[in-house]
């Protein structure tokens, strides 16, 4: 056997939930590997390794590691790209591993910010509570680059805008009746600025519908 080689002595299954295998090497653990990870290197009991090819078992374990991590968040619900890179930051996974990681997911298209920024938008317009700079602002706090949601908000037409923003005030409205014009205005105006309408849409729409 060539000096500084490494012999898989033994492959132990020790997490068959998780699929997660120990190496021997003379009777000593070396590390534990996912099935992937086994499956990718070939590995079998009489393996031998040089330590450079170690070297990049570990860091392709590392690489699965992170993967499996953003899997399982992509698993629950669409992540931004800048969303999804601080969670696995917070994992302690180091920063070139998980761009390599990113890269594997937006090539296989489990990452899209312009499709996620698309269908955020889309299902924002359908709930009919939000106006632009509300829904630009929620999309930005997620690490989203303005110029994808300045895209998206394309189909959010100053037509659109003010049918929303009317629905809105008169509903508003019709709860603050008993109020005085003034304060009761005062409280429609200050709404529809919190839920991200602009200025002069609100004042177009007051003026239609004076509270």
């Amino acid at each position: 056997m060539p000096e500084n080689s490494i012999n898989i002595s033994r492959i132990e299954l020790v997490s068959p939930r998780r699929k997660i295998y120990a190496l021997y090497s003379d009777g000593q653990l070396l590390c534990e590997v996912s099935e992937n990870t086994l499956v990718h290197f070939a590995l079998y009991k009489g393996t031998v390794l040089s330590t450079g090819e170690y070297d990049e078992l570990l860091a392709y374990q590392e690489f699965d590691d992170c993967r499996q991590q953003a899997l399982r968040y992509l698993k629950n619900r669409p992540h931004l790209r800048e969303e999804l890179k601080n969670k696995l930051y917070r994992k302690q996974f180091r920063k070139p591993v998980i761009e390599r990681v990113l890269h594997y997911l937006e090539d296989k298209n489990y990452l899209n910010d312009a499709e996620y920024i698309r269908l955020f938008t889309a299902d924002a317009l359908r709930a009919g509570k939000l106006g632009p700079l509300r829904i630009k602002q929620k999309l930005m706090q997620k690490g989203a680059a303005h110029a994808l949601i300045d895209e998206a908000l394309l189909d959010f037409s100053e037509e659109r805008q003010r049918d929303v923003c009317r629905r809105l005030a008169q509903k508003k409205i019709s709860q603050l009746a008993g109020l005085p014009t003034p304060e009761r205005r005062k409280k429609v105006t200050a709404f529809l600025l919190q839920r991200g309408f602009y200025h002069g849409t609100i004042e177009s729409v007051l003026s239609d519908n004076t509270p």
